[in-house]
């Protein structure tokens, strides 16, 4: 009994510890914004807060929509201001200097990051892959043409196989938050991706470290860079930390962005600095 206490103890003040040092990383680099970047992520508070709870209790227990338990009371709390995954890739969207994007994002769910981007990304077609049937609030959203939801599991081959028949563009941008672990995320890159590709494409993965020993989404993603590596030798491997869609409520990911368009000048022009940013370049 004793040891187990001396454990919670423990493990509580590692927790404490662990976010005191994630507070520091998010003050030292995700707040020292520009004016620029500071407009994009007030314009994502002020429509998140606007769709008051993006998953009601009563739908979640029919449907979870792939959000831990231990998640959900965090769902629909106000977001701070730290630069989080979604105002990066709206970033990332609203810079890439395209007529239209073609954007897919895996493991869409409740719709919190897609519709975000809908509302922010004006010269955007938007398509989102999801085993979960569309949400009944959003139905009205996809009257339009250039929002597209498709129904399907990424690990079954008739789905994808459906998917790719009616799918129609080349995607510029595909964010990956399906199933986070190595096997998954393979299947997904070879079945949905790798033939959908634009020329000059990226592709965001986020928490790199779930799925478990020697099953982890970090290692898909190495293995995946390779793959694109060895076709064009532009392509290259970002790797830094951030926090994900609950913002300030757990703990920053290790996220991946996988490109041959050059990221580096995208951050540079606004200055934003990711905690931990590595590049990984023609890695055989």
């Amino acid at each position: 009994m004793i040891k187990y206490i001396k454990y919670i103890y423990i493990f509580k003040f590692k927790k404490k510890i662990l976010k005191l040092v994630w507070i520091i990383v998010a003050k030292f680099y995700l707040q020292n914004n520009s004016k620029n970047v500071i407009e994009i992520i007030k314009k994502n508070r002020k429509h998140l807060a606007k769709q008051v709870d993006l998953i009601s209790l009563d739908e979640y227990s029919k449907n979870n929509y792939g959000i831990p338990k231990k998640n959900y009371h965090l769902i629909n709390k106000p977001i701070n201001n730290n630069l989080i995954n979604i105002d990066l890739i709206v970033y990332i969207l609203k810079n890439m200097n395209l007529t239209k994007i073609n954007y897919l994002e895996i493991g869409a769910s409740v719709l919190k990051t897609f519709m975000t981007i809908n509302n922010s990304v004006s010269n955007i077609n938007q398509t989102a892959y999801d085993i979960n049937p569309l949400m009944k609030k959003y139905d009205k959203n996809f009257e339009d043409n250039s929002l597209i939801y498709f129904q399907g599991d990424v690990l079954n081959s008739v789905d994808t196989s459906e998917f790719n028949k009616i799918n129609t563009y080349m995607f510029d941008f595909v964010f990956s938050d399906a199933l986070h672990a190595k096997t998954a995320v393979e299947k997904e890159f070879e079945s949905i991706i790798k033939n959908n590709l634009n020329d000059n494409f990226i592709i965001y993965y986020d928490d790199l470290k779930l799925g478990g020993k020697n099953n982890t989404v970090e290692e898909a993603v190495k293995i995946i860079y390779k793959k694109l590596n060895s076709e064009n030798k532009n392509t290259s491997l970002y790797t830094f930390w951030i926090y994900g869609w609950l913002g300030q409520y757990e703990d920053m990911h290790k996220n991946a962005i996988i490109t041959n368009i050059d990221i580096e000048s995208i951050l540079e022009k606004e200055n934003i600095r990711l905690p931990f940013f590595k590049k990984i370049k023609n890695h055989n």
